[in-house]
C-alpha cells in the first residue's frame, strides 16, 4: 500500500491548529473563584460596633447554634441526595451551598475573635498602667510634716513621746 501524504497536514498548518487548540483549552479553563476574606456588613451585622465581653459571648453562642442548625440541614440534604438519580452532582451542590453559608459564620467568628483580642489588649494596657502608677506611688517619698526645730533626718523618727526613766515594776 503506498504512503499517502495528502492526509498529513503540512507543518505550518499543524502549528496553527495546535496554537488554536491550546488557546481554546486555556480559554475554557477558568481559575477557581476564591471567596473574599473581608467581611461585609451584610455578612457580619455587628461589624464596626464596639462589643463588650457579654456581647461577644452571646454572639458566639448564636454562631454556634447557627452552625449546628446548618450542619443538621446539610446532613438532611445529603440524605435527600441519595434518593436522586444524580447523587454525585446533588452532593457536590449541597456541599457548595453548605460551605458558602459556613463561610459567613467563619467571618463572624473571625470578627468576634478580633474584637475579643482587642478587649483583652485594652485590659492588659490598663493593668500595666495601674501597676506603673502603683510602683511610682510606692517609690516616691511620702512628704511628712516637718517638726520645727528638728533636723531633716529626725523627721522620720517616731512621733511618740519617749520617757527617759522607766517606772519600776510593782511586785
Amino acid at each position: 500500500m503506498p504512503f499517502r501524504s495528502h492526509f498529513l497536514l503540512p507543518a505550518r498548518q499543524a502549528g496553527a491548529v495546535l496554537c488554536i487548540l491550546s488557546a481554546a483549552a486555556l480559554a475554557a479553563c477558568t481559575p477557581p473563584k476564591i471567596p473574599d476574606p473581608t467581611p461585609t456588613p451584610e455578612e457580619v451585622p455587628f461589624l464596626g460596633r464596639q462589643l463588650t465581653q457579654q456581647d461577644i459571648a452571646q454572639l458566639r453562642q448564636q454562631v454556634k447554634g447557627q452552625r449546628a442548625n446548618l450542619r443538621q440541614g446539610w446532613e438532611a440534604d445529603k440524605r435527600n441526595c441519595y434518593q436522586r438519580f444524580w447523587v454525585d452532582a446533588c452532593l457536590k451542590q449541597q456541599r457548595r451551598d453548605y460551605l458558602a453559608q459556613d463561610l459567613v459564620l467563619q467571618k463572624q467568628e473571625v470578627e468576634l475573635n478580633r474584637q475579643d483580642r482587642r478587649l483583652q489588649e485594652i485590659d492588659r494596657q490598663l493593668r500595666l498602667q495601674q501597676k506603673a502608677h502603683e510602683a511610682a506611688a510606692q517609690s516616691a517619698p511620702v512628704p511628712q510634716a516637718a517638726r520645727p526645730g528638728l533636723p531633716g533626718w529626725a523627721a522620720d523618727a517616731p512621733q511618740q513621746p519617749v520617757s527617759a526613766v522607766r517606772a519600776p515594776a510593782t511586785p
